[in-house]
Protein backbone atom coordinates (compact mmCIF):
# COMPACT_ATOMS: atom_id res chain seq x y z
CA UNK A 1 0.00 0.00 0.00
CA UNK A 2 1.00 3.24 -0.53
CA UNK A 3 0.73 6.00 1.38
CA UNK A 4 -0.11 9.84 0.47
CA UNK A 5 2.33 11.72 2.55
CA UNK A 6 2.31 15.36 0.60
CA UNK A 7 -0.96 16.08 -0.09
CA UNK A 8 -2.36 18.67 2.36
CA UNK A 9 -5.02 18.66 5.02
CA UNK A 10 -7.66 21.29 3.55
CA UNK A 11 -8.05 22.55 0.20
CA UNK A 12 -5.68 24.84 -1.30
CA UNK A 13 -4.02 25.38 -4.51
CA UNK A 14 -0.16 26.10 -4.96
CA UNK A 15 1.43 28.77 -6.76
CA UNK A 16 4.81 27.76 -9.25
CA UNK A 17 6.66 29.76 -11.99
CA UNK A 18 7.00 28.52 -15.25
CA UNK A 19 9.30 29.71 -17.50
CA UNK A 20 9.45 28.91 -21.29
CA UNK A 21 13.45 28.74 -21.72
CA UNK A 22 12.80 28.15 -25.86
CA UNK A 23 13.05 30.69 -28.30
CA UNK A 24 9.64 30.88 -29.26
CA UNK A 25 6.01 31.26 -27.28
CA UNK A 26 4.37 28.26 -26.18
CA UNK A 27 1.50 27.47 -24.43
CA UNK A 28 0.01 25.44 -21.45
CA UNK A 29 -0.43 22.20 -23.64
CA UNK A 30 2.99 22.50 -25.05
CA UNK A 31 3.75 22.25 -21.34
CA UNK A 32 2.02 19.13 -20.71
CA UNK A 33 2.60 17.32 -23.76
CA UNK A 34 6.57 18.04 -23.33
CA UNK A 35 5.89 16.68 -19.98
CA UNK A 36 3.80 13.44 -19.67
CA UNK A 37 5.78 12.02 -17.01
CA UNK A 38 4.17 14.32 -14.60
CA UNK A 39 1.55 12.77 -15.02
CA UNK A 40 2.76 9.06 -15.10
CA UNK A 41 4.52 9.84 -12.12
CA UNK A 42 1.66 11.32 -10.28
CA UNK A 43 -0.79 7.71 -11.12
CA UNK A 44 2.36 6.00 -10.07
CA UNK A 45 3.17 7.70 -6.41
CA UNK A 46 -0.31 8.26 -5.77
CA UNK A 47 -1.58 4.67 -6.52
CA UNK A 48 -3.97 6.56 -9.25
CA UNK A 49 -5.76 4.03 -12.32
CA UNK A 50 -6.06 5.73 -15.78
CA UNK A 51 -9.52 5.56 -16.59
CA UNK A 52 -12.29 7.57 -18.81
CA UNK A 53 -12.40 10.54 -15.43
CA UNK A 54 -8.83 10.39 -15.38
CA UNK A 55 -6.18 10.49 -18.76
CA UNK A 56 -3.63 11.58 -19.33
CA UNK A 57 -5.97 12.84 -22.46
CA UNK A 58 -8.15 14.87 -20.08
CA UNK A 59 -5.34 16.99 -18.63
CA UNK A 60 -4.31 17.76 -22.13
CA UNK A 61 -7.51 18.84 -23.43
CA UNK A 62 -7.82 21.14 -19.42
CA UNK A 63 -4.61 22.73 -20.86
CA UNK A 64 -6.91 24.39 -23.64
CA UNK A 65 -9.51 25.09 -21.22
CA UNK A 66 -10.04 28.81 -20.35
CA UNK A 67 -9.20 28.82 -17.30
CA UNK A 68 -5.80 27.49 -18.01
CA UNK A 69 -5.76 30.25 -21.47
CA UNK A 70 -1.75 31.21 -21.16
CA UNK A 71 1.08 31.61 -23.63
CA UNK A 72 4.43 31.39 -22.50
CA UNK A 73 6.98 34.07 -23.63
CA UNK A 74 10.70 33.19 -24.29
CA UNK A 75 12.72 33.89 -21.51
CA UNK A 76 9.82 35.01 -19.39
CA UNK A 77 8.75 33.69 -15.59
CA UNK A 78 4.78 33.50 -15.30
CA UNK A 79 3.27 32.86 -12.26
CA UNK A 80 0.72 30.00 -12.21
CA UNK A 81 -1.91 28.21 -9.89
CA UNK A 82 -3.30 24.88 -10.13
CA UNK A 83 -4.81 23.11 -7.21
CA UNK A 84 -6.89 19.71 -6.86
CA UNK A 85 -9.85 21.79 -6.54
CA UNK A 86 -10.27 22.87 -9.80
CA UNK A 87 -12.19 19.76 -10.55
CA UNK A 88 -9.47 18.66 -13.57
CA UNK A 89 -7.16 16.05 -14.06
CA UNK A 90 -4.59 18.94 -15.14
CA UNK A 91 -4.96 20.88 -11.54
CA UNK A 92 -4.78 17.74 -9.88
CA UNK A 93 -1.72 16.71 -11.31
CA UNK A 94 -0.07 20.09 -11.34
CA UNK A 95 -1.05 20.91 -7.98
CA UNK A 96 1.10 17.89 -6.20
CA UNK A 97 3.70 17.12 -9.28
CA UNK A 98 5.65 20.50 -9.71
CA UNK A 99 6.11 21.33 -6.29
CA UNK A 100 9.45 19.50 -6.42
CA UNK A 101 10.63 21.78 -9.20
CA UNK A 102 12.61 20.57 -12.33
CA UNK A 103 13.23 21.72 -16.10
CA UNK A 104 12.02 19.73 -19.73
CA UNK A 105 13.93 20.89 -23.11
CA UNK A 106 11.37 23.97 -23.24
CA UNK A 107 10.91 24.81 -19.64
CA UNK A 108 11.89 25.30 -16.13
CA UNK A 109 9.48 24.92 -13.07
CA UNK A 110 9.51 25.71 -9.32
CA UNK A 111 7.60 25.93 -6.37
CA UNK A 112 6.12 29.57 -5.49
CA UNK A 113 3.41 29.56 -2.46
CA UNK A 114 0.51 28.13 -1.34
CA UNK A 115 -3.10 29.98 -1.79
CA UNK A 116 -5.40 29.16 0.83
Amino acid sequence: MKIRSSFVSNSSSCSFTIKNISSEPKTLRDFVLENTRLFYDFCEQYDYKEDEHFSLGKMVNDSIKPMYDRTFEPDVEEICSFGDEDGTTLGHVFDYMLRDGGESKSFEWRFHEYQR
